[in-house]
């Protein structure tokens, strides 16, 4: 797993130009030691100019231990974005 969240002030100010500055914790496993949870906390600016700090969470699914087909893995990689076989 990647440790660090790849997201560039670049794309930021052109696909989130409200975020002013994200700020990312390293990955840390869930309760259930089957995916991760980072929490995220960012500097927004809002619509009426006045800036605010709001927190969240990315959730990450680790593939089952004994492996996953090739179209569940395709599944999975869709629900989170990203191209299969990318963790």
């Amino acid at each position: 797993m990647r440790l660090a969240l790849l997201v560039t002030s670049t794309w930021l100010a052109k696909h989130a130009p409200a975020i002013l500055r994200l700020d990312a914790r390293p990955p840390t496993l869930d309760a259930s030691g089957e995916g991760a949870v980072r929490r995220l906390t960012a500097l927004v600016r809002g619509a009426d100019g006045v800036d605010s700090y709001e927190e969240g969470e990315v959730r990450y699914e680790f593939p089952p231990p004994e492996g996953e087909s090739p179209d569940e893995s395709v599944k999975r990689a869709a629900r989170f974005g990203r191209p299969a076989g990318f963790i």
